[in-house]
C-alpha cells in the first residue's frame, strides 16, 4: 500500500480458522507491525453472519481517518 503512495486506513483481523494457534498473539503482533488501527477482530464464523461480523468491527478510526484526509 504505501509503496502506491496511499495509506492504509485500517484492518481487520479474521480468525478463519477455530485451529489457529495463538490467536490473539497474532492479532498482537499484526497491530505491533502495521501503521493503522485495527478495525476489528472477526472471530471464527461456522456460518456467514452479516450482524455478528458488523458488530465485531468499529467504524469511529475510519471516521476520524476521513476527517483527517
Amino acid at each position: 500500500v504505501g509503496n502506491h503512495g496511499l495509506t492504509l486506513a485500517g484492518w481487520v483481523a479474521t480468525l478463519g480458522d477455530p485451529l489457529t494457534a495463538c490467536p490473539k498473539e497474532i492479532v498482537a503482533a499484526l497491530e505491533e507491525r502495521l501503521r493503522a488501527p485495527c478495525l476489528g477482530v472477526v472471530p471464527y464464523l461456522p456460518a456467514l453472519d452479516a450482524q455478528a461480523v458488523g458488530a465485531a468491527l468499529a467504524v469511529a478510526p475510519l471516521l476520524a481517518f476521513r476527517s483527517r484526509a
